[in-house]
């Protein structure tokens, strides 16, 4: 439950020289975009049609 989570705000993120996200479903692809833009994470730990979601979204149209 929430007792137990270990969070940091949004500034402490942008701060901490290595912050890994790890997603896997091609729906959370906006959301890794969207967290890696807002410098929420630097790193990113992933499975192949996740990553290609990312790729697509991110080509210009």
């Amino acid at each position: 439950g929430e007792g137990r989570m270990i969070a940091m705000s949004p500034a402490q993120l942008r701060a901490v020289p290595l912050s890994i996200g790890v997603a896997a479903s091609p729906e959370k692809a906006m959301a890794i975009i969207g967290a890696v833009r807002a410098g929420l994470i630097n790193a990113l730990v992933t499975d192949t049609k996740t990553a290609q979601a990312i790729l697509e979204a991110l080509l210009p149209r």
